[in-house]
C-alpha cells in the first residue's frame, strides 16, 4: 500500500487498501465529482403571495453539477435545517418554471424528494420550486446532500421575499 503526496504537494495518492483519515471538523472537496458537495440558493417572485427558490447543486470547487441528481428538499423553521415547518403554506408548493421534478412527497407542502435538471435542458444542476402562501410565512429552504447526508440551508425566506 502506498500513500504519498505527489511532487508539489497538491495531490495525495492513496493506494489500494489505503485509508484517508481526516481530523474532526475538516472537509474533503471533490473536484469534478458527480456528487454535489454544496449548494447555493436564490430567491425571486413572479406573482402575488409567491416566492420562487432556485437551488444550484455545486461540486467541491463551486462549479455546477452536470449530472442528474435526486435529493431531499424541505422547508424548516430553523437555521440549522432541523425538522419541517410547523405551519403549512395556504397554497401550492411545487416545481417552478419546469426546473426539476418532484419524485416523492414526504410531508405535504413541506418535504420532498426532487430531481434536478440535467445538462441537456441547459440548466445544469438546478431545481426551482415555488411556495404560494397568502400568509407569506417564513422558512429556511433546505436540502440533504448524498455525501454524508449533510444538510445545506439557504437564507431565510421572509414575507418581503414574496410577491
Amino acid at each position: 500500500m502506498k500513500n504519498y503526496a505527489k511532487q508539489g504537494g497538491d495531490e495525495w495518492v492513496v493506494g489500494p487498501g489505503g485509508l484517508l483519515t481526516m481530523a474532526p471538523g475538516s472537509q474533503l472537496a471533490l473536484a469534478d465529482s458527480p456528487l454535489p458537495y454544496t449548494a447555493s440558493f436564490s430567491k425571486s417572485n413572479l406573482s402575488a403571495n409567491q416566492v420562487i427558490i432556485q437551488v444550484a447543486l455545486l461540486d467541491g470547487f463551486g462549479n455546477p453539477i452536470r449530472d442528474v441528481v435526486d435529493f431531499d428538499l424541505w422547508l424548516s423553521d430553523t437555521a440549522d435545517g432541523a425538522g419541517v415547518i410547523a405551519g403549512t403554506p395556504s397554497g401550492t408548493v411545487s416545481i417552478a418554471l419546469g426546473i426539476g421534478t418532484i419524485l416523492k412527497t414526504y410531508v405535504s407542502k413541506k418535504a420532498f424528494r426532487v430531481q434536478n435538471i440535467g445538462p441537456d435542458q441547459g440548466l445544469d444542476g438546478l431545481v426551482g420550486f415555488q411556495v404560494n402562501d397568502t400568509g407569506k410565512g417564513a422558512f429556511y429552504p433546505c436540502i440533504a446532500l448524498q455525501i454524508g447526508g449533510k444538510a445545506v440551508v439557504g437564507n431565510q425566506v421572509v414575507s418581503g421575499d414574496y410577491g
